[in-house]
């Protein structure tokens, strides 16, 4: 019981700590802080940590409006891949597609391989019908750890980037800036003899 009302005073003394500094939280209040600002070249100061150029603790910054596309499926350009084996982005508008749910993803109905290519959708790769989890194939019922499609696969806002991207992909098969052959090499520089885990 002791430990109990020690931890309880602990954790009241701490979110009370946390309250005031957070209401002391103005600009003016932080530019006092020394890693707000600093003439020190070798010290990153808060409003270096974030894209946003914002101290990170600060509350009260209004972020910018963002455009997103308004074509529908089917009249978006697709967008090339970052990088070999990268989830594709979402070209086209996500309205009236989302939420995702257990009893209805949109995103099934144009990206499911029987269906994508009479519709001009990118097919689901033979990825998404593997339980790697369990090292087996689906028989082509999509996994249910593939069934939220934005945990990895997001729309594009039309934005400048805030920082310049130097990072140029190499595709080792042309193909591949559209496709995936991910399920071929998920496995590759991993040494799997002796685990015998190698997928099907």
């Amino acid at each position: 019981m002791k430990n109990i009302l020690k931890i309880t005073a602990l954790c009241v003394f701490a979110a009370s700590m946390l309250a005031a500094y957070g209401n002391s939280n103005s600009k003016s209040a932080n530019k006092e802080d020394p890693l707000y600002h600093s003439n020190d070249p070798h010290v990153v100061t808060q409003d270096k940590m974030s894209l946003r150029k914002e101290p990170l603790i600060a509350t009260d910054v209004v972020l910018p409006e963002y455009t997103w596309t308004k074509k529908g499926p089917g009249e978006a350009t697709r967008i090339k891949r970052a990088y070999e084996n990268a989830p594709p982005q979402i070209p086209h508008s996500l309205d009236g597609l989302l939420p995702i749910t257990k009893d209805n993803n949109s995103c099934m109905g144009c990206h499911m391989p029987d269906v994508a290519k009479s519709v001009g959708a990118t097919p689901m790769p033979k990825s998404h019908f593997f339980d790697f989890r369990n090292n087996k194939d689906d028989h082509g019922k999509l996994d249910g750890s593939r069934f939220v499609c934005t945990t990895c696969h997001v729309p594009q806002a039309q934005t400048k980037p805030l920082v310049k991207n130097n990072f140029h992909p190499i595709f080792r098969n042309p193909k591949l800036i559209n496709s995936s052959d991910l399920i071929k090499v998920i496995s590759e520089g991993v040494n799997l003899k002796d685990t015998g885990d190698k997928v099907k």
